[in-house]
């Protein structure tokens, strides 16, 4: 569980940097990351940070 929460943090917190890697991250809004693109369960860790910064009750 850790690794995944501390993965979909850094992907949040650093999303600046991950457009600098890629332009097909700019694309990306938080919202949507949270809502539309899940196609399977949502992990436990990325849960936890999804409540933690308000995205999911």
């Amino acid at each position: 569980m850790m690794l995944t929460y501390q993965l979909v943090k850094s992907v949040f917190e650093n999303h600046d940097e991950f457009i600098k890697l890629h332009p097909a991250f700019k694309y990306l809004k938080k919202h949507e990351m949270v809502f539309n693109s899940i196609t399977a369960p949502l992990h436990s860790g990325a849960s936890r940070y999804y409540k933690e910064v308000g995205l999911i009750d």
